[in-house]
């Protein structure tokens, strides 16, 4: 159904698929983080499925 990004505690951004549709089991996106501060920074990348369902994965970076 969709996907979202989130740095630290901010709000959720959506991410748009590569091929412009949520369309299948199996989706490629790509997306970039404006204007990220320098330090330690936390970024969660969160999927939701048709059905409403959430998986959401952190990393943890530094910005020079």
């Amino acid at each position: 159904k969709g996907a979202q990004y989130r740095l630290g505690t901010g709000e959720w951004s959506a991410i748009e698929a590569e091929d412009g549709v949520w369309d299948s089991a199996f989706e490629s996106f790509r997306f970039s983080v404006p204007d990220c501060p320098t330090g330690a920074q936390t970024l969660e990348v969160r999927l939701i499925d048709v059905a409403g369902n959430a998986s959401t994965s952190k990393v943890k970076f530094t910005v020079p």
